[in-house]
C-alpha cells in the first residue's frame, strides 16, 4: 500500500503504520529485528505531484502577494502625491481667502470712511444752506402783504423744514455722530430709544460688565448690527409686545443679543441662499458684516416662538485662535 510501512516485531506478527516517507538503521540483523518497507513508485508520482502542485500554488501566491504589495505601494504613494497636492491646494485656498478678507477689510473702511465724509457733508454743507434758505423765506414773509403768496412761502418752508428733517436721517444712517462724540453705550441707547418711540414697541437694553475699549470697526459693527436686527424686528416679527437687547461684555468677547417675542420662523431655513430667496437681505447683510470682523452670527427661532439674533465677536485675537 502507498505510504504505509510494515514493522514486524518479534513475535513475527508485521504492524502497519503509516508513512511519509522513512529512513531505517538496521544495526542488528542476527537477533530478529527487521523492518519492511512497503514503496510504491505510483505513489511517489502521486505525492511528487501534489508536492509540486502546492510548491506552484505557493509561488503563484507568493507572487501575487508581491504584485498586490508592489500596487499598494505605488497607491500609497500616489495617495501622498494626491494628499501633497491638497495641502498645496488647501493653504493657497487659505492664502486666498485671507487677501480676500483683507480686501474686504479695506473696502469695508474705506465705506465707513466715504459715510462718514458725506454725513459731515450733508450736515455741514447742505445744512447750512437749508438754515440760510429757512430765514431767507421767513425775511421774505415779513415784506409780503399778498396772503397768496405769503401762503405759498409758508409751503416753501414746510418743504425745506422737510428735506432738513430728511438729510438728518439720512445723515444719522450713514454715520451715527453719537458714535464719535459719546462712544457706542450712548449711541445704543438713543438707537434703541428712538426705535422704540418710532415703532411703538416695549425695548430695553441691558449691559453685561465692565464696558469695554472698542475699536471704531467694532463699535460701528456692534452699532448697524443692533439697528439691523431691530429694523428685522420691525419688518418680520409681526406684533410683538417686547423686544430685549443685551450687551454683554467680557474680557475676551462682545456677545450682542437682540429677543422678539413675534411671530418667528423656521430657523432651519436661515442659510444664506434661503435668505436671499427670500428677501431678507438685512441677515445676510449682518452675517457678512460679522464675518468681515472674525465675529459669529447665530439665529434661533420657530414659529410662533419668536426670535434670538446671538452675535459674538473676539476682542482677544490670540485667545480665540488658540480657543
Amino acid at each position: 500500500m502507498p505510504g504505509v510501512v510494515f514493522l514486524q516485531g518479534q513475535d513475527g506478527v508485521p504492524e502497519r503504520h503509516t508513512c511519509l516517507g522513512a529512513r531505517a538503521r538496521l544495526r542488528e540483523f542476527g537477533k530478529g529485528v527487521s523492518v519492511l518497507l512497503h514503496l510504491d513508485e505510483a505513489a511517489f508520482d502521486r505525492r511528487f505531484k501534489i508536492l509540486s502542485a502546492k510548491l506552484h500554488d505557493a509561488r503563484r501566491i507568493m507572487q501575487e502577494r508581491r504584485r498586490r504589495a508592489r500596487q499598494m505601494q505605488a497607491l500609497l504613494e500616489e495617495r501622498g502625491r494626491l494628499l501633497g497636492r491638497l495641502e498645496e491646494d488647501a493653504a493657497a485656498r487659505k492664502a486666498a481667502e485671507q487677501e480676500r478678507d483683507k480686501v474686504l477689510n479695506r473696502l469695508y473702511r474705506a465705506g465707513q470712511d466715504e459715510r462718514r465724509r458725506l454725513a459731515r457733508d450733508l450736515h455741514d454743507h447742505a445744512g447750512q444752506h437749508l438754515v440760510a434758505l429757512n430765514f431767507g423765506l421767513r425775511r421774505l414773509t415779513s415784506h409780503l402783504t399778498d396772503p397768496k403768496s405769503a401762503y405759498e412761502i409758508d409751503k416753501l418752508l414746510k418743504q425745506a423744514q422737510d428735506i432738513g428733517s430728511a438729510l438728518r436721517r439720512v445723515s444719522l444712517e450713514l454715520r451715527p455722530p453719537a458714535l464719535d462724540e459719546f462712544g457706542v453705550v450712548t449711541a445704543l441707547r438713543h438707537l434703541v430709544n428712538e426705535w422704540g418711540r418710532a415703532t411703538g414697541i416695549a425695548v430695553e437694553l441691558q449691559l453685561v460688565g465692565p464696558e469695554s475699549t472698542l475699536s471704531t470697526e467694532l463699535a460701528i459693527t456692534l452699532y448697524r448690527l443692533t439697528q439691523e436686527a431691530l429694523t428685522n424686528v420691525a419688518k418680520h416679527a409681526g406684533e410683538p409686545s417686547h423686544v430685549s437687547v443685551v450687551v454683554l461684555f467680557s474680557p475676551t468677547h462682545l456677545t450682542l443679543t437682540v429677543d422678539d417675542n413675534g411671530v418667528g420662523f423656521e430657523a432651519d431655513d436661515a442659510s444664506t441662499l434661503a435668505l436671499v430667496a427670500q428677501g431678507k437681505l438685512g441677515l445676510v447683510g449682518m452675517r457678512e458684516r460679522m464675518s468681515l470682523v472674525g465675529g459669529s452670527l447665530e439665529l434661533e427661532s420657530s414659529p410662533g416662538r419668536g426670535t434670538t439674533v446671538l452675535a459674538r465677536i473676539c476682542l482677544v485675537k490670540d485667545f480665540c485662535s488658540d480657543a
